[in-house]
């Protein structure tokens, strides 16, 4: 089976949650790929990703300056044809719609199946129309979590019998042990306050309930909580932060390192989340994660952090006062934690999305395919 994936998205500055999703993907398939397999991976320049083995990857620059939508309709599909490709992955919904191959796109979450107009009219009609496209185009349609396959099917009917969940895994680097003097020497620089502190990873956007996060904060303080708050991601920093709040804004890899390694708990409260990257990063470092319970958190958490209701201030709040006054309970949801973001490795994803693209392709052998028995 010949895969093709489209690189496209790793080309666009200040990468966050999906494409560092899309980028440790891509790394793992080559880890997946059966004897006769062979992954191609397409972006505009040649991909700078560097694969632990290589012997079945081709990296392929296709060129050209134009928008990625015109890009995946004239260059990506005519390097379909020319790869010889059996199937194409997207790591996102858009997928190209002029070519007879295969193709399996992923959506992430479906934000205004939460609240209408939670990302601003123009976002959500351009997610609508590319959405709507995918689910006619594609032959299966990847999803990360179980309350995105939920808002899907309710947004598209049509689609309920090609989604497949592919969960998302947590990369090798926040397992591992790093530096600690070399940790706080790089908090030092970018001005961090000292350790330990509450940290938000995932930026600024309406659906990352900021002002539930300021209020929760606001309480905590008032509760008799002593840490400073400490905001990582993209986006403008909110007006009138709270005293004892440090708005960052979006860090690289090696300071989100440095800032989980100095990190008390980490804090989400998003109103729509279709997966949570964050909560595995900070439990494969040993951050304990609280939590709102709200789109695909309750699934990536489990038992193994600290969940309230999703906008109630009061109730998250608390929790961090908890977390901080509760030295049996941090400890427990530490080792629990890591234990979950050791059972979610990158390679059984990439083992799940190489079935899911065989199926696609009409590789005998997976679901849905003949010859196979189908499973739900």
């Amino acid at each position: 089976m010949r895969i093709a994936a489209d690189a496209g998205i790793l080309e666009l500055p200040c990468p966050t949650g999906v494409e560092r999703a899309a980028a440790e993907m891509l790394r793992a398939l080559p880890g997946a790929l059966r004897p006769g397999d062979e992954l191609i991976v397409l972006g505009r320049r040649v991909p700078k990703l560097t694969f632990r083995d290589a012997r079945a990857v081709r990296t392929v620059g296709l060129g050209g300056s134009e928008p990625l939508a015109v890009w995946r309709e004239t260059r990506l599909s005519a390097a379909l044809r020319s790869q010889g490709a059996d199937v194409l992955w997207s790591p996102v919904a858009a997928i190209p719609l002029c070519t007879d191959v295969p193709r399996v796109a992923t959506v992430h979450e479906l934000p205004w199946r939460v609240r209408p107009g939670m990302e601003g009219a123009v976002r959500e009609r351009v997610h609508r129309v590319r959405l709507r496209l995918a689910v006619r185009a594609a032959a299966l349609i990847c999803v990360p979590s179980e309350a995105t396959v939920a808002q899907l099917r309710d947004e598209d009917p049509a689609a309920a019998d090609r989604v497949r969940v592919v969960p998302h895994g947590v990369a090798a680097t926040f397992l591992a042990d790093h530096d600690g003097a070399s940790a706080a020497e790089l908090r030092v620089l970018h001005r961090v306050p000292p350790a330990p502190y509450l940290l938000h990873v995932g930026g600024t956007r309406a659906r990352k309930g900021i002002g539930v996060l300021l209020r929760a904060f606001a309480r905590y303080r008032l509760m008799g909580g002593t840490l400073p708050l400490v905001m990582a991601g993209p986006g403008a920093s909110p007006p009138r932060l709270p005293g004892g709040v440090r708005h960052l804004g979006y860090v690289s890899d090696a300071l989100l390192l440095a800032l989980y390694a100095g990190a008390l708990a980490l804090v989400v409260s998003s109103e729509s989340e279709g997966f949570g990257l964050p909560c595995l990063e900070a439990m494969a470092q040993r951050v304990p994660v609280v939590a709102v319970r709200a789109g695909a958190l309750p699934e990536v958490v489990g038992d193994d952090g600290l969940l309230v209701a999703a906008g109630d201030d009061a109730a998250l709040g608390a929790a961090l006062l908890r977390i901080e006054q509760e030295d049996a309970l941090r400890e427990r949801l530490i080792v629990r934690g890591r234990r979950r973001a050791e059972r979610s490795a990158w390679s059984a994803s990439a083992a799940t999305l190489r079935g899911v693209l065989a199926e696609a392709a009409g590789v005998p052998g997976v679901p849905g395919v003949p010859g196979t028995v189908a499973t739900t």
